[in-house]
């Protein structure tokens, strides 16, 4: 052992002789009988209230207050008359044990010091809804819908999991049903159990439930007291057929607040008041009043930052919306606090407000730093490339100006790559970025090796209005190589070559989730155009457009399609030899056609070799069926059409694809297994290609 080891260890001995931090030696904690998961999340959460770290001993108020947790977190998965087994060691070694059942009746002996806890769960009978019936409201609301109300479907096979009762998912059933009714109208809905029947031997619980909507409302009109002179309230004009409901009045009352808002009246306070008579029709007319207490006109003095004030002030300013000497308007307070929200070196924005002179107030915004600098392991896995993983290093506030670098480097089974991201957020406004990106790849395809190393300067701006679409301009420079290449194009394709372009693109994302989508719109479309003129060898024009659209067709089954079209020609160039191979289109693979690996469903020359399509369209069709509320079953069809040369058609070659797969649902997108049948498979194509891999394929 080197001496400066030695010296450090023995000051450390030296520190703990003295006192000076001191370790406490923690008591032991261990749960188990709730499954591995579960065990271990009580077991975390029983450490942090019982602040476990922190204590050399367990006393007997810390051990019920344990054990009252278990049994609560076991009771919210349905297993309410659960039992605990406890085995308590004390700091002499004598070891108690003591059972506590669901009712918590027989408590510890006093006084108790543990060293060691060990809980065991027994957990009992899960408790599940069996027959479930309702009364009243047939008119207005369905038994059946009623039914999916309080006790919504996990999916096609309808898991006694899926139906776990609770007392609080009865209550939540019975909220549902009264906010499902008062969205109708039915401001007055009221439903309860009126009955409740638990079997202790089978866990199934009966229940009965009354339903009384009570009358219907409709607005028959809407006024507001006078407002002072320069506040501007927007007329109230009320439908014919509007309905009554708490959304609707609060709707009216914002309109009436923001107009005392633009006029400086921070500490405005409304009521809404609602008086009903019944209607010829038996429905109920809602006469609504909005009442005003102005309080004084506010006028804005400067606005301040506290806190961790770590970005540049002149990077803050830029997103203040507040003018002082101007009437004080929260909803721009709120719209300042939201921008400065978006500064990737903040971790939270909070304001309030410090009085000024003359009854001014300055609007004082209290800024949290995010860690500078975060870093994460990254995983994945694809049928072709089988297993990825990866580190991935991320920066929030360079210069001190919320400028951003990422740094990722990925490796699988056949591929290498490398990037690096600078990021310049709201370089002309605040909806326009700009990118510094360095890349490299090396992949092995499944005919050539593919490497490409390269940068590209692009500006994004995002969410144009008459679109709703982000639009990205870029350049381009890099370097393109096709090594050990089994193509039948090899003998005219340009080996090693650089390629200079401009992209063109415009997306729009309107799903209702990213990673698991069940409804909404994705479209994108770009045309990369390179040319010598531009710094490169090559000249070539890369068109490529897809959408993909999401709808339920119930609460447990879903109509995915995909369309994606890619196009490349050589206009204005003399021959293919300006194409790199790099630039043609792979068809195949989990994401593309499923019934064949990736690049596999690519066109073939006469002698079977693999070519890689100038031109391709990909249509993708699934039906998502839910099994449980994690675990899905998808049939799907695919379909190709491709071809190597323009001339010879755009659909020279037609491929199609069926198949079924099941899908688990985690943080991270689905984790898939599927399985495509070729219905028109080529002399050398598989039969069927089994796929597993995680994330949505379109």
């Amino acid at each position: 052992m080197s001496a400066w080891w030695r010296r450090g260890l023995g000051a450390l001995i030296a520190l703990g002789a003295l006192g000076v931090g001191r370790v406490v030696a923690e008591p032991e904690l261990n749960v188990s009988g709730a499954g591995w998961l579960e065990s271990n999340k009580i077991e975390r959460s029983v450490r942090s209230l019982s602040q476990v770290e922190t204590r050399s001993t367990l006393d007997a108020n810390a051990i019920e207050d344990a054990v009252f947790f278990t049994l609560s977190a076991v009771a919210a998965n349905g297993y309410l008359r659960a039992e605990v087994d406890a085995t308590i060691e004390r700091p002499s070694g004598e070891v108690l044990k003591h059972h506590f059942d669901y009712r918590f009746a027989e408590l510890l002996p006093r006084p108790l010091e543990a060293v060691r806890l060990d809980l065991e769960v027994i957990q009992g009978v899960r408790y599940h809804f069996g027959e479930v019936t309702t009364e009243g409201g047939e008119a207005v609301l369905s038994s059946e819908r009623a039914h999916e109300l309080l006790v919504p479907s996990g999916g096609l096979l309808n898991l006694r999991s899926d139906r776990m009762f609770t007392p609080a998912r009865l209550r939540q059933g019975l909220d549902q049903i009264e906010v499902w009714l008062a969205a109708r109208g039915y401001a007055d809905a009221r439903a309860r159990a009126v009955s409740e029947e638990r079997n202790h031997e089978t866990g199934e619980v009966t229940v009965r439930v009354e339903i009384a909507p009570g009358r219907q409302w409709y607005v028959t009109s809407v006024d507001t007291d006078a407002a002072p002179a320069g506040v501007d309230v927007p007329d109230l004009p009320v439908a014919a057929d509007q309905i009554w409901t708490s959304g609707w009045q609060q709707d009216e009352v914002e309109k009436v607040r923001q107009a005392y808002f633009e006029a400086g009246y921070v500490d405005v306070r409304l009521r809404a008041e609602r008086e009903g008579e019944v209607a010829d029709d038996g429905t109920m007319g809602a006469a609504v009043h909005i009442g005003v207490e102005p309080g004084t006109q506010v006028i804005a003095a400067p606005v301040q930052f506290a806190g961790d004030v770590v970005v540049a002030d002149s990077v803050l300013r830029r997103r203040v919306e507040v003018t002082a000497g101007e009437p004080l308007n929260p909803s721009d307070v709120e719209a300042t606090r939201r921008r400065l929200g978006r500064l990737r070196a903040l971790a939270g924005v909070d304001v309030r407000y410090e009085s000024a002179a003359d009854g001014q107030r300055s609007p004082v915004f209290v800024l949290e730093e995010r860690e500078p600098w975060e870093s994460s392991l990254l995983l994945g896995y694809g049928s072709y490339e089988q297993v990825r993983g990866g580190v991935e290093l991320r920066g929030f506030n360079l210069l001190r100006r919320s400028h951003q670098l990422r740094l990722e480097a990925v490796g699988s089974l056949k591929s290498l790559r490398g990037d690096m991201v600078y990021t310049v957020p709201d370089l002309f406004g605040e909806t326009v970025d700009a990118k510094l990106r360095l890349f490299g790849l090396d992949r092995e395809e499944l005919s050539f090796q593919r490497q490409e190393y390269g940068a590209v300067a692009s500006v994004t701006r995002r969410d144009l209005a008459w679109i709703k679409a982000d639009f990205t301009a870029a350049y381009t420079y890099q370097d393109l190589r096709s090594r050990e290449s089994e193509l039948g194009t090899r003998a005219m394709d340009v080996v090693d070559t650089t390629s200079a372009s401009l992209t063109l693109g415009l997306s729009h994302d309107g799903r209702d989730n990213p990673l698991v989508p069940h409804e909404g719109l994705r479209w994108f479309a770009q045309i990369e155009a390179a040319d010598p003129v531009l710094g490169g060898e090559s000249g070539f024009q890369r068109l490529e457009a897809g959408l993909s659209w999401h709808r339920p067709l119930g609460d447990t089954n879903w109509l995915h399609v995909g369309l994606t079209h890619g196009t490349v020609l050589t206009l204005g160039q003399d021959s293919d030899r300006w194409l790199p191979a790099n630039k043609r289109f792979f068809p195949g693979g989990e994401n593309s056609l499923r019934g064949m690996t990736t690049g596999e469903a690519s066109p073939r020359n006469g002698a079977g070799e693999f070519v890689g399509a100038k031109s391709f369209t990909l249509l993708n069709v699934e039906f998502e069926q839910a099994l449980t509320r994690r675990i899905s079953a998808v049939l799907f069809y695919d379909a190709l059409g491709e071809t190597a040369r323009i001339q010879d058609g755009l659909w020279d070659v037609q491929l199609h694809s069926v198949g079924l797969g099941l899908r688990y649902q985690t943080l991270i997108g689905p984790v898939r297994l599927e399985y495509g049948h070729n219905l028109t498979p080529r002399p050398l194509d598989p039969d069927g290609t089994l796929h597993f891999s995680i994330g949505f394929p379109f």
